[in-house]
């Protein structure tokens, strides 16, 4: 800087994610200054509910993760990478199996009968982050108390998750890379017993069960049950097998991101590609991931913006059967390979009531595969009614997804050969086609005075419409393995089923929040909700909050060096759950009174509606 600044002067240097510094001039004129980063600052402001807040401001319980947080860890699942990272927020892996989902729970169990799944906003629109990249992630923001949620009405019992993807910035254009390699492992799995361990296991049991010490090893064989001439010779030879380490393995993940992002003042865009590759734990069990993401601001004048952003997902799976469970109640010693390197189907030759717990991964005996599409784009309109006072946004979100799980099982199944199932050549195909929209309207008025008072109002109108069609076809009893599910017409015993499910939601909400000199808080709201699902259409729910910031009093001043953010809060909520079933508790069905209708080809299957309170829309 080259400027003659008076010799007592003090220059203030501020910037938005930076540190401010107030630097003395002492009659230079030229002065040199180098920006600090200040994370306070960068966290500063969080999402809420239709809406964002800085946190000092914050009269409810929330919770932040930042971009940065996400991407250490090396997972294919931004929920994954939640993990430990937020008070009262549980989350565990479904299976071991690739591509597994995962279970959220946020502070304990919010239902009896009902499901806990949080409720998650993608960029303002209800959506899945499954079908999110974690690199695509600039924060995630956890609402989870009452007051916080009940702007969210009946979805919002469970918790709510805000997820602020990463957007363009006016500037230079940016691209960034990330790619990573590892190793995929499991967790420390208790080991069969086998050598001298499971014989002297054995030996003890005779022992406690006869009272006497058996003599050889036929003796003990003899003793449990087994075939002494089938066994004994395995164990002299040392031919021993740990079931654990041949069902499970080391798997491998990698994962691909590429993003690019900028523009000007006038327009500005981000489009993002990902890959990710993880190899399970399990054989032959594996999951591909392409994820793309995009987006664009059109300022069109000085008071309306046009933008969207979206995103596509494909996910495919193939899964295998497991068999753990049986991993300690097998005999271990056999061989598991024949001479040519290939999957004995009975271990130990004459025993054959011990099938390989590997039989599933033969050539062309089982197979597992889904395929997932999903589609989501959120057109949007800013409007700038008066300069930072009243502003409005309208919302379209759209999102459509395709799955279908394909299942595959020969004769030679482990099921099959232990006569845990008896039907022949089994297949089956299970398509599902799910369409979703949410329009919403927002309102926003800002207003301070002297600054001292400071008033926001927020009105909110939003309508949703959720469509689910599910197909199921099986048959079985084919005369190819080779068939898999693309034939099952050739089958000889077909059957087939569907389903279908719709909800509409229709909601009216209002927020008001004010604050006094910064120190005193106070939230109000009240959200009624039409949903199409319950017998009592429409409900409302209410919440408020009060916040004291006691560090801000005069009387804390000399706390001021070591104590930054003292606030005391109370608060106060209703939310709902709308994961039920339609007119679940108003409505009985039964099969009394019509069982003997015949009409000559046999008696009619029927049900009688005994109680109907309402009605359920079908089209």
């Amino acid at each position: 800087m080259y400027h003659k600044y008076p010799p007592h002067s003090v220059l203030t240097i501020s910037y938005v994610g930076y540190v401010t510094q107030e630097i003395p001039v002492d009659g230079r004129s030229v002065i040199d200054v180098t920006l600090k980063e200040s994370r306070e600052m960068l966290d500063e402001v969080v999402v809420v509910g239709y809406g964002t807040v800085k946190k000092r401001d914050l009269t409810g319980a929330v919770a932040s993760v930042k971009s940065g947080d996400l991407t250490m860890t090396p997972v294919a699942s931004a929920t994954e990478a939640l993990e430990g990272r937020v008070a009262g927020l549980d989350i565990t892996r479904e299976s071991g199996q690739a591509g597994s989902g995962t279970k959220i729970l946020l502070r304990g169990n919010r239902s009896l009968t009902a499901g806990q799944d949080p409720l998650f906003v993608i960029d303002g629109i209800p959506g899945s982050i499954d079908n999110l990249n974690p690199n695509d992630i600039q924060s995630i923001d956890i609402l989870k108390d009452a007051s916080s949620t009940a702007i969210y009405g009946s979805a919002g019992a469970n918790g709510v998750i805000m997820i602020t993807t990463k957007q363009a910035e006016e500037g230079k254009v940016q691209v960034d890379l990330d790619t990573y390699f590892g190793w995929n492992g499991f967790a420390k799995y208790p080991k069969a017993l086998s050598g001298d361990a499971w014989l002297d296991y054995l030996k003890e049991g005779y022992y406690a069960t006869t009272g006497n010490q058996a003599s050889d090893l036929t003796q003990l064989f003899n003793g449990y049950g087994y075939n002494a001439d089938v066994i004994r010779p395995y164990v002299e030879q040392g031919k021993w097998i740990d079931w654990v380490d041949e069902t499970l393995q080391t798997g491998t993940q990698q994962n691909y991101s590429v993003s690019i992002r900028g523009g000007n003042e006038r327009f500005k865009g981000n489009f993002s590609l990902g890959y990710n590759r993880t190899e399970g734990i399990y054989r032959d069990d594996k999951s591909d991931l392409y994820t793309s993401r995009f987006g664009m601001d059109l300022k069109i004048n000085k008071w309306l913006t046009a933008g969207m952003q979206g995103g596509l997902t494909f996910r495919d799976v193939d899964n295998r059967s497991t068999r753990l469970n049986r991993t300690f109640s097998y005999v271990p010693v056999g061989d598991v390979y024949d001479a040519e390197g290939n999957i004995n189907i009975y271990p130990v030759d004459g025993l054959q009531d011990q099938v390989s717990l590997l039989a599933d991964e033969r050539e062309g005996v089982y197979k597992k595969n889904s395929k997932t599409f999903a589609f989501t784009a959120n057109p949007y309109l800013d409007v700038t009614i008066l300069p930072e006072m009243l502003t409005f946004r309208t919302i379209l979100g759209t999102s459509v997804s395709s799955s279908r799980t394909g299942e595959f099982k020969s004769n030679d199944t482990f099921m099959m050969l232990t006569g845990s199932e008896t039907a022949i050549r089994k297949a089956s195909l299970d398509p599902t086609l799910s369409y979703n929209y949410t329009w919403e309207n927002i309102l926003n008025f800002r207003k301070s005075w002297n600054n001292t008072h400071n008033l926001g109002l927020t009105l909110i109108t939003s309508w949703a419409y959720n469509q689910k069609e599910k197909h199921t076809a099986y048959n079985e009893g084919f005369l190819y393995d080779k068939f898999l599910w693309y034939s099952l017409s050739s089958g000889t015993n077909p059957s087939v089923s569907s389903s279908y499910t719709q909800t509409k939601r229709m909601s009216y909400a209002a927020r008001v929040n004010y604050d006094y000199l910064g120190r005193y808080l106070f939230t109000a709201s009240v959200r009624q909700d039409g949903v199409s699902q319950l017998y009592n259409h429409w409900d409302t729910f209410p919440a408020a909050a009060l916040a004291w910031r006691i560090s801000d009093e005069p009387f804390m001043e000399s706390t001021r060096n070591w104590l930054n953010n003292l606030k005391l809060r109370v608060g106060y909520g209703v939310s709902g759950n709308p994961n039920v079933d339609a007119y679940v508790s108003r409505t009985e069905v039964t099969s009394n009174g019509l069982d003997n209708i015949n009409f000559g080809s046999g008696p009619i299957t029927s049900s009688v509606l005994s109680q109907a309170v309402g009605n359920v829309e079908m089209g």
